[in-house]
């Protein structure tokens, strides 16, 4: 081989071999770009998940202990009269602290991820049934002959608020477990 065509031949090799390098410093800065943008998606995604979970955990928790004094467990078994039935100022109340968590739960459920929306639909299910109860006792707590029909619809609204309660502590688990991935597993 002749010194010219050694030339060449180094020459071509030395351009092939800075097209290389400038190629995959290229790949890498594009594929660093993209781990930077999916972890800045990953942290803003995070934070509107947490102060969703919060206000619909906030929600649901400040309805229960509302509907708990007069619809809930903490009534005894047997009709007493001692416990006031729901009149129309504490229904009123139930009305608004549900639209306060039904707002909350569009939210859960636009942020996702998939895995808590079962147990967030359930905790509002739970919590319509609960204030749909109250309003109906209301309205038979002014019919005299209805203790039955009042008890009857109190020891329903003792299972949804158990439900409720479940409802609430198996979406906490699930929330957690959402903020707390982190982007590595697909």
């Amino acid at each position: 081989m002749d010194a010219g065509l050694a030339a060449v031949l180094g020459a071509v090799a030395g351009a092939i071999g800075t097209t290389m390098a400038g190629l995959s410093t290229g790949w890498a800065a594009q594929r660093q770009a993209k781990i930077t943008a999916r972890s800045a998606h990953l942290l803003k995604r995070g934070e509107s998940r947490e102060i969703a979970y919060k206000a619909f955990l906030a929600a649901a928790t400040t309805l229960r202990e509302h509907l708990i004094t007069r619809v809930g467990v903490a009534l005894p078994d047997e009709y007493d009269d001692r416990v006031p039935p729901p009149d129309q100022a504490f229904c009123t109340e139930a009305d608004n602290l549900y639209t306060t968590l039904r707002n909350a739960w569009l939210e859960v459920s636009l942020v996702g991820p998939e895995s808590v929306l079962e147990p967030a639909g359930a905790i509002a299910d739970a919590a319509d049934d609960l204030v749909r109860h109250s309003k109906v006792i209301s309205a038979l707590s002014r019919v005299p002959s209805a203790r039955a029909q009042i008890q009857t619809f109190r020891n329903a609204a003792k299972e949804n608020m158990q439900r409720l309660s479940r409802n609430i502590r198996e979406f906490s688990k699930l929330a957690q477990q959402a903020l707390d991935r982190d982007g590595t597993d697909r």
